[in-house]
């Protein structure tokens, strides 16, 4: 499982998303950037589902979206890959939950974890997961800290439900 954050933004990237038009060189220079570092790792996932399944949980830092809960990144992204979806290669979405062997497992990108440093005096990104297990919520600081979708009735980020393992990417 490949959570989050898998692919190197450029440092000029934020100017570009800004709409630095008057910049068509700089644009041009980080576009192709991206979209190199998505062919290698489109190469490195076909390479690896050959042997061993392989699951991407998006981030907000990745080409998928600036909300949490993270639609999976599109397929179109990875055209070698694409021919192993739904059999050995899986684009999820962010939070991850699963059952493998009877044992339940939930995930994210770590951009809730992240959210909430930023917003509070906690530092430890576990004592941070245990507290976001304790308060049944994957992301208190939303919608404030956190770019979430407005829901008219339940939230899905909150979790009654504690899983078996909990982890969390970009600690």
């Amino acid at each position: 499982i490949i959570c989050g954050n898998s692919i190197y933004a450029p440092p000029d990237t934020e100017l570009v998303e800004k709409g630095s038009f008057r910049k068509q060189n700089l644009n041009n220079t980080v576009y192709k950037q991206i979209l190199s570092n998505y062919e290698q790792l489109d190469d490195f996932i076909n390479k690896l589902t050959h042997y061993i399944p392989v699951d991407i949980i998006p981030s907000l830092d990745d080409l998928s979206s600036d909300y949490f809960p993270t639609p999976a990144i599109s397929e179109i992204m990875f055209p070698q890959s694409s021919s192993c979806l739904n059999k050995t290669f899986n684009l999820v979405t962010n939070p991850y939950s699963f059952q493998l062997d009877g044992i339940s497992f939930l995930g994210t990108s770590g951009d809730n974890i992240n959210t909430i440093k930023q917003y509070s005096t906690l530092t430890n990104a576990l004592d941070i997961m245990k507290l976001t297990l304790e308060w049944g919520h994957l992301a208190p600081c939303a919608p404030d800290g956190i770019r979430t979708y407005p829901y008219k009735q339940v939230d899905n980020l909150v979790k009654l439900n504690i899983p078996d393992v909990y982890f969390c990417g970009s600690q």
